[in-house]
């Protein structure tokens, strides 16, 4: 039977400064492994955010890693987030409750998140560490997605049942209250409060302020009076997302909302000089041809510079000694040439994320998309040099394979992004396999840094 491993997951999130109370409960899942050892598991973190300086707080509360209500793990947590960058590092300080099976085993997980705001929704995203309860050792790896909601799927922490609720909202929550908000156009959370009462006013000039939630007869001719209002007002037909459209786009380099306007056209024609305007989103076809050679472009246009490669003499040649002894040949060690830095490694920084010691002189470099296939493409560069151009990263590997040697035994390997996705940052997943072993490094770029792994070949009995 496979040993199950219960993941204790830490997180929190930070936002624009002076702006938000980030106190609250955050729910959604981490995973650790890849393609087949890949595990998922529900986690909920409960924050409390403590006084501080302008700029960073502390924070505190609770956290429930579970694949059910009554298989879970819950534990306290300590951190800080900083509000002007808008990332947090939590860390699990104790185990306070564990309910799982006896051959599984708990681990302390620190996470390092990023927030976001898509819509109305709040995200914090980005990767963790852990360490065994027991014995410290490493627990593993692997990435974390939180949203934020109103509600637990467990018992809401004191902190949070003690906040003082917003002032001058009624209780009041039925359905001619949420009838009322759908039609205004506002959050149909059936509280009527002052956004409501001001939109009221706004879209029924004649509303003399006074309102009768349970006057059945009164929200009915409110709600006749704001439709019939509305018909009058002119129409704006929202073009429909299509998932050719976000194709095209991401092939273009655009925002991929999946709705062509003047910007996306104006971009086609650019790559494209004989595109004749004529697009139609249906035909698939049309849509593949039309994304094939932009990349084809592309390529062309972005085919790094050959650097020619200095005419090194063979490693077993040999010379003859000054004083022309035959018998004491001398070894000429060949010249490496130093390559200049590329741009993209000069102007970012460039973060050493992991450094690897081998025995062995063959490396074996795989990348994956590390997350949802959203469009990343990166470069890659070993000691200043192109070993794979602007591809794009999925669930397949760019495998890349390098030789280490006595004369060149350390290679720097720098990821570049070429651009972030739909989802920022770049993210992958680079497993390393050399001298029988494997390695898995998680790695995340943007447009002002860049990730780094640096691997040293040392010869056995050196």
């Amino acid at each position: 039977m496979q040993k199950s491993t219960l993941f204790l997951l830490f997180s929190f999130i930070s936002i624009s400064l002076f702006s938000q109370d980030v106190t609250g409960i955050w729910r959604g899942s981490f995973s650790s492994g890849y393609g087949f050892y890949k595990q998922q598991y529900k986690y909920e973190v409960q924050v409390n955010e403590l006084n501080g300086s302008a700029a960073q707080h502390a924070v505190q509360g609770v956290t429930y890693s579970y694949r059910s209500t009554s298989f879970y793990g819950k534990a306290n947590l300590t951190g800080m987030f900083d509000k002007r960058s808008k990332s947090i590092t939590i860390k699990e300080i104790k185990l306070v409750e564990l309910r799982m099976a006896a051959n599984s085993e708990a681990c302390l997980m620190t996470c390092y998140l990023d927030y976001q705001k898509i819509g109305k929704t709040e995200v914090l995203s980005g990767t963790f560490s852990s360490v065994f309860v027991n014995n410290g050792g490493d627990c593993g790896t692997g990435t974390v997605y939180l949203e934020k909601v109103p509600e637990s799927d467990f018992k809401k922490e004191d902190f949070l049942v003690k906040k003082t609720p917003p002032k001058n909202i009624p209780a009041t929550n039925n359905e001619n209250a949420i009838r009322l908000q759908k039609a205004l156009g506002t959050t149909p959370d059936g509280i009527i409060g002052q956004n409501t009462l001001n939109a009221l006013k706004n879209q029924v000039p004649g509303f003399d302020g006074q309102l009768n939630i349970n006057d059945d007869e009164q929200i009915n001719n409110l709600v006749t009076q704001i439709q019939k209002n509305k018909s009058k007002a002119p129409v704006i037909q929202q073009p429909e997302r299509n998932d050719n459209a976000v194709k095209l786009q991401q092939a273009l380099g655009t925002t991929p909302d999946g709705i062509i306007g003047p910007n996306t056209m104006k971009l086609l024609k650019k790559k494209l000089p004989g595109f004749t305007g004529q697009l139609n989103l249906q035909d698939d076809h049309m849509i593949n041809d039309l994304v094939a050679q932009i990349r084809k472009n592309d390529a062309q246009k972005n085919t790094p510079p050959v650097i020619p490669k200095k005419e090194n003499p063979p490693v077993n040649e040999t010379v003859k000694s000054p004083n022309n002894n035959p018998d004491n040949p001398v070894k000429q060690t060949p010249v490496i040439p130093k390559l200049p830095v590329p741009k993209d490694l000069k102007e970012r920084s460039n973060n050493l994320v992991k450094t690897l010691v081998t025995s062995s002189p063959d490396i074996k470099i795989e990348l994956f998309d590390n997350g949802e296939i959203d469009g990343d493409t990166i470069t890659v560069y070993d000691n200043n040099q192109v070993i794979s151009f602007r591809q794009g990263l999925t669930n397949k590997p760019i495998t890349l394979n390098v030789k280490a040697s006595e004369f060149v035994p350390v290679h720097e390997f720098v990821m570049v992004a070429n651009n972030l996705g739909s989802i920022p940052p770049n993210t992958a997943l680079m497993v390393v396999t050399t001298g029988g072993k494997r390695y898995e490094v998680f790695m995340s770029a943007d447009e002002k840094k860049n990730a780094k792994v640096v691997i040293r070949y040392e010869p056995p009995g050196k």
